[in-house]
């Protein structure tokens, strides 16, 4: 089972009891089909609908919310979000030193909130992401 440790992957975190509802107003994708073992493709948009960055957007069981996303793009997700974030009780941060992102093809770990298929295609194998060491 070939399994690729993704460096030019960052991993943003969103955490909180609003973290849903944030997200639902701001990514293109549908949070309500956003579930532990369940992640979706999504992307940041400008107002004028230009793309930000595109992520891979997983579930946690706790509420929060993991954010793959490129490594060059991070930064501007989280001042992004950060500048959205106005009075929501929520957390964003970068959290690339405390996870990692993994792609792996051939017999996928169970599906569970941070490792599943990836959504885009089945030919991409399966994400994971795990934390550092």
């Amino acid at each position: 089972m070939p399994v690729l440790h993704l460096a030019d992957r960052s991993v943003v975190g969103v955490a909180g009891d609003e973290a849903h509802g944030f997200l639902e107003r701001l990514v293109t994708c549908d949070l309500d089909r956003v579930a532990p073992g369940r992640p979706r493709y999504g992307a940041l948009l400008t107002p004028q609908g230009k793309i930000i960055t595109d992520f891979l957007l997983f579930a946690r069981k706790d509420g929060d919310y993991l954010l793959d996303t490129p490594k060059a793009c991070a930064a501007e997700l989280v001042k992004r979000l950060s500048l959205y974030r106005l009075r929501a009780k929520i957390a964003i941060a970068d959290l690339s030193a405390e996870w990692a992102a993994l792609a792996g093809w051939g017999d996928a770990p169970a599906p569970d909130e941070i490792a599943a298929a990836d959504p885009r295609l089945a030919d991409l194998g399966w994400r994971a992401l795990v934390p550092v060491g």
